[in-house]
């Protein structure tokens, strides 16, 4: 039985909702099948936010080159490589603590040592986007310190998932920010992205850490501009305590060579004027010099702190914290309690929290042998400090280090509002008698794991997403973050272009890239995931996106830059994509104005945070509800012999008769399936090599006997909207659901079309009706006219050549996302987990009648 609306003047309201109830009464749960359906590893992987307690160990085995030295950077960068031994680190990371000591026991010699040219390096990633080798980690965090105030602790931490990869003060890092030193600003941060992406190529790990050493926060601009969405932190301590950490008399006698020496042989200008104003010259004595350079890494720190301590969340179009800065004292709690938090790792599994305890009871250097256990010195160091150390930590090192303390509690306060209220409750003291010793306990592993136990008992008691969560993966904060930064940012027309600009996009800010509905609790991508609906891929470039379209929007690139960066073929989502759409805030007034604009211009663009959307997103993203929804009635479903799906009609004979058509057969066929045999089928094959894999296509149409969809989407009812152009000229509602791999074939549609995700995750390749003269289509008698004859994850040039012409742009689409596809553009579609899209089309625009003519087509 299939419920049909009753009659009415339109679509109109039924009992859609009693059938729904009664359907669910009779239907067995369809989400407990898909967990037998489901490999075990996956299915252990979904629990806690795909966190797994006792998780198997890296496949060690899986060797793979990393920079260990870069060389020649401002002309064509030579790299060396090597295969590093980064099990015996994980193991045990506080005896191999540093970059050196990960390259002394990987032994990179001979044939496990490699010389090769950055461009050539970029290029094979590009080349080869299915070689497991290809497969680039995006960094999870950035940390900085001031040296020897506790940072080789914290990159210890960091480095106790074995899935996780740290590099701790490494020399690609460091060469790429620090030796460039005629190199224009722009080529620098080039560079510095492009190592980073070398450092990150990995075929198993999860997460990219690095600490880098003490004097690259004079560049840490460098990093920070390459990455804008990465999180970063800076460590410090107390003045004497830091001095002392580095001149200590009982210690060492040749203070010279103490890394706070470094700068006096060729002293930089800070280091410069502060001898000069606190000291009598070159005759200073080390401890002033010491002073001069710590005070100089601390205000490079506290300027990049004000400049680049916050960004801006696309999800939310809020300023939020991105940078925080770590008082020794607040060490080892801080780390597992905030940092990693807003390093994305969220919740923190209870393995990782266990291993981090038992890196604590060691000093964090105790290479060799002998292992030496961690004991705090700070009562110590204040002890036993000479008089001069005193002195110039109080002249020259003391107001950086207060003006630190208080940008610090700012920002523990922007990242978890709540933090400092529970610690002073916990301690039974008011907040204003907070102090960082309360943060340093770290949290006892069995509550943390019943913690985590909790958590994925709440997000599972559903096999997918559901609500919002109340903490962004993203770590959004809700209270006003510091450095700067405006708080609960809006933009009005009347802000200047440029803020306009960055504030409708998010300023591009986010490792997601731009701006998306946050009415579901993010779940990290996984291909085998179904209904995923979150990634860390972010554009290439920053759209530009003022109030009103210009004529060169949307960017395009070269189609070949595009499929040759992410292959068609590959579900595999890498870290940056070619995302140069505008994605509009539909809850922001002004973004919502400049949609309309957009929309008048008709040229493409994403919506969301539209309300109606967003409550259909919350109830189709339950499988359950979906598999009430459908009931037992068989369906369109499309089936093809590999992943690529193109629309065909019947065949004429004129065309038959034809040498084309004489060798001609459909290029999928048509089956019925319900809506559970089809997830049964979808999950079960995803599973599966790409070659080994069968591939359907499960459609429903408001044309084929499935009016209630109109009752269902109502953004999509005959009425004047964003989304409908034109009600009276709409074509109905259709919805697709998609598995792994499957490619809807590139074509155009001779009216708008209007887009809306509604459970996990499309690629979506579009391209300017300008471009069909180069992109061999299919002609009008062909039984799949409209679209192009090129196989995009294939491309042949010497059939085709013209398609090296072709430029396009691309957007990944989560749920809740409206696409805006104007009149004849061209588009290409990939199907990157289970999902589900639903579009509706209304009216046709004259202005695009030109570009299909000029490829042999009637508008």
């Amino acid at each position: 039985m299939v419920w049909e609306p009753e009659e009415s003047g339109s679509q109109g309201v039924s009992t859609n909702s009693l059938f729904v109830k009664g359907v669910m009464q009779r239907s067995k749960k369809l989400s407990e099948r898909i967990r037998e359906w489901m490999p075990k590893s996956h299915i252990d992987g979904m629990v806690a936010s795909e966190i797994v307690e006792d998780a198997p160990p890296p496949p060690w085995e899986q060797e793979f080159w990393t920079p260990i030295d870069i060389m020649s950077l401002e002309s064509d960068p030579v790299v060396i490589l090597c295969k590093l031994n980064f099990q015996k680190y994980a193991e045990s990371p506080h005896l191999s603590p540093m970059f050196k000591d990960l390259v002394g026991n990987s032994k990179c010699m001979g044939a496990n040592r490699r010389r090769e040219s950055l461009k050539t390096l970029m290029q094979e990633i590009t080349d080869n986007p299915n070689d497991p080798n290809s497969r680039v980690v995006p960094p999870n965090g950035f940390v900085f310190h001031e040296s020897r105030v506790g940072s080789t602790l914290i990159a210890n931490f960091m480095a106790s998932d074995p899935y996780a990869m740290v590099f701790s003060e490494s020399t690609p890092m460091a060469s790429a920010m620090l030796h460039c030193e005629s190199c224009t600003h722009e080529y620098n941060v080039q560079l510095f992205r492009d190592v980073t992406t070398l450092m990150g190529r990995s075929p198993f790990h999860k997460h990219l850490f690095f600490k880098f050493q003490s004097i690259t926060v004079t560049s840490m601009n460098i990093a920070l501009e390459a990455f804008p969405d990465v999180p970063w932190a800076f460590v410090y301590r107390q003045p004497v305590q830091t001095m002392m950490s580095h001149l200590d008399p009982a210690k060492s006698n040749n203070q010279a060579n103490a890394p706070c020496m470094r700068s006096k042989r060729h002293p930089p200008r800070d280091v410069q004027e502060a001898i000069t104003q606190f000291a009598p010259g070159w005759s200073a004595p080390n401890e002033a010099w010491c002073a001069a350079h710590l005070n100089m890494l601390c205000n490079y720190a506290i300027r990049n702190f004000e400049k680049y301590g916050t960004r801006v969340d696309p999800a939310t179009n809020q300023v939020v914290q991105r940078g925080v800065l770590i008082p020794y004292d607040s060490l080892p709690g801080f780390v597992p309690q905030i940092l990693l938090p807003l390093f994305r790792i969220n919740p923190l599994p209870p393995s990782w929290l266990q291993k981090i305890t038992d890196e604590s009871n060691f000093y964090s250097k105790s290479r060799g042998a002998k292992i030496r256990v961690f004991q705090g010195d700070s009562k110590d160091k204040d002890t036993r400090a000479t008089e001069q150390i005193q002195l110039y930590a109080e002249k020259m090192l003391s107001p950086s280090y207060a003006l630190l303390e208080e940008k610090a509690r700012l920002s523990l306060q922007a990242v978890d509002p709540s933090f400092v209220k529970t610690v002073t409750s916990k301690n039974n003291v008011a907040e204003s008698e907070f102090n960082w010793k309360m943060v340093s306990p770290l949290p006892s592993v069995a509550e943390h794991r019943a913690k985590v136990s909790a958590g994925a008992i709440l997000r599972n008691a559903g096999l997918f997403a559901s609500g919002a969560s109340s903490s962004s993966g993203d770590n959004a904060v809700s209270s006003a973050p510091v450095a700067g930064g405006r708080s609960g940012m809006r933009v009005n027309k009347e802000e200047t272009e440029q803020e306009h600009t960055h504030a409708a996009n998010g300023g591009h800010s986010s490792l997601e890239g731009l701006g998306h509905s946050s009415v579901l609790e993010e779940k990290e991508f996984q291909s085998w995931l179904p209904f995923a609906n979150h990634h860390h891929s972010r554009p290439i470039q920053p759209a530009n996106c003022p109030y009103h379209p210009e004529s060169t929007y949307p960017t395009a690139y070269s189609m070949l830059d595009i499929t040759n960066n992410w292959n068609p073929d590959s579900t595999d989502i890498p870290p940056m994509h070619y995302d140069t759409l505008c994605h509009f805030d539909y809850a922001n007034e002004t973004q919502r104005e400049s949609a309309y604009l957009y929309r008048a211009a008709e040229v493409p663009f994403v919506a969301y945070n539209i309300p109606e959307v967003d409550a259909v997103v919350k109830k189709w993203s339950d499988v359950d509800y979906m598999h009430s929804l459908l009931g037992g009635k068989k369906y369109r479903t499309e089936t093809s012999e590999d992943n690529h799906f193109m629309y065909w009609r019947q065949a004429r004979n004129t065309f038959l008769r034809t040498a084309e058509g004489a060798n001609w057969k459909p290029p999928t066929s048509i089956v019925s399936t319900t809506f559970e045999e089809w997830v049964e089928f979808a999950v079960k094959n995803q599973n599966k090599s790409i070659e080994d894999r069968d591939h359907q296509y499960f459609r429903v149409s408001s044309d084929l006997g499935s009016n209630w969809l109109y009752d269902e989407l109502p953004f999509f009812q005959p009425k004047k909207s964003l989304l409908l152009v034109e009600p009276r000229e709409q074509k109905g509602i259709h919805c697709r659901f998609g598995m792994r791999s499957v490619i809807a074939e590139a074509h155009f549609d001779g009216t708008r079309n209007s887009v809306v995700e509604l459970a996990g995750m499309r690629r979506w390749i579009l391209t300017h009706p300008n471009q069909c003269e180069n992109m061999h289509m299919l002609k009008s008698d062909h039984p799949s006219g409209r679209h192009s004859a090129v196989d995009w994850s294939k491309v042949d040039l010497e059939k085709y050549p013209n398609f090296a012409k072709v430029k396009g742009n691309e957007v990944i689409l989560l749920p809740g996302d409206f696409l805006f596809v104007p009149t004849f553009w061209i588009h290409y579609i990939v199907s990157l987990n289970l999902n589900i899209q639903c579009n509706s089309r209304s009216g046709k625009w004259p202005g695009y009648d030109k570009d299909i003519h000029k490829c042999g087509f009637r508008s």
